[in-house]
């Protein structure tokens, strides 16, 4: 039972965040985000690519999802005139049997 609880911190190898000065000039033109920003942070530059490519996939699924639309329209179309060509040829035919 000498085993420490989990949410014991061993301050003997415990080694603290590094502190950033949050009123230091950043470096935006930095593909790591600044010499004194961590990895997990992006520049405008880089979201701003991020955004760009997110939006060219979108286009693309909006492209393919006009292109269905306009498919779907034309069958619809076709089936509509067939259904008034048998229906016309149906009504013919029964006005030359009587």
């Amino acid at each position: 039972m000498n085993e420490e609880p989990n949410n014991v911190i061993d301050m003997t190898t415990y080694k603290p965040k590094k502190f950033v000065n949050p009123s230091t000039p950043v470096d935006n033109e930095n593909t790591g985000g600044g010499s004194n920003m961590d990895d997990k942070y992006v520049t405008h530059k880089e979201f701003d690519g991020a955004m760009h490519n997110i939006d060219k996939h979108f286009d693309h699924i909006d492209t393919k999802f006009a292109e269905q639309t306009l498919s779907l329209y034309k069958a619809m179309i076709s089936i509509g005139l067939g259904v008034i060509a048998i229906l016309s040829f149906l009504i013919t035919l029964v006005t030359f049997l009587k």
